[in-house]
């Protein structure tokens, strides 16, 4: 399964250049979130969610998330399976721009190492990193083993293993008293909450559809893709 957080910008599901968190390494290990389900329960993230798993090399998984004036920012955690520690993901994504929702992006994801295990093939056998490093985006040239399953030197780039849509779906909200010296008070539908960030009651509702991606072609689809490259 994926999973995720919507929060505000003092929250952490993980970080590139820097460890993971003791959930956030049972995650990538073992595909466990329950750790992270405990590293979400903060007054910093507002809905904790997962999407249900991609059973084959190739899959979509859908879920929603909720998100509102204080909480404008999504991250995601999605394992690879099988690997050693590699997922894919997103970290502290801006869905809140210029004072208005995006009503639909598309993010192209690389793979990710989760800096807990030094394996290079999707089913290396367990090689604890001791001490533990950091999280860090894999390319075509690093890690530079010849074994390696992403180890494509002539490629200058890898080609994106996921992608990931967030499509508005819809807003419900309370009425907003004296928000701004502009807006009164209504019911927020068609105006931004998220540009009213101490007294905005309304939540934004996203889902995140998905749909295969063709031997890892670039497309820009509703989609989360889990994919092998071989």
């Amino acid at each position: 399964l994926f999973a995720g957080r919507t929060h505000d910008s003092t929250y952490t599901l993980y970080r590139l250049g820097e460890r993971l968190s003791t959930g956030a390494r049972l995650y990538v290990e073992t595909g466990r979130a329950d750790g992270l389900d405990t590293d979400g329960d903060s007054p910093n993230s507002l809905h904790s969610f997962t999407g249900p798993p991609i059973p084959q090399g190739e899959g979509t998984s859908v879920t929603r998330a909720f998100l509102d004036g204080n909480h404008t920012l999504i991250s995601i955690m999605a394992r690879i399976n099988p690997s050693p520690d590699w997922f894919v993901g997103v970290d502290s994504f801006q869905l809140c721009v210029e004072g208005n929702w995006v009503d639909t992006v598309t993010v192209e994801l690389d793979p990710l190492d989760g800096g807990t295990d030094n394996g290079f093939t999707f089913t290396a056998a367990n090689w604890p990193t001791q001490p533990q490093g950091i999280a860090y985006r894999i390319t075509s040239r690093y890690p530079a083993h010849p074994a390696g399953s992403f180890y494509y030197p002539n490629l200058p780039r890898l080609p994106p293993i996921a992608t990931l849509t967030f499509t508005k779906h819809g807003t419900r909200g309370n009425e907003i008293q004296g928000a701004t010296t502009h807006i009164n008070s209504l019911i927020i539908f068609a105006y931004s909450p998220c540009l009213l960030r101490l007294v905005c009651t309304d939540v934004l509702e996203y889902e995140s559809p998905t749909t295969d991606m063709d031997k890892l072609r670039s497309t820009a689809v509703s989609q989360i893709i889990v994919r092998r490259i071989s």
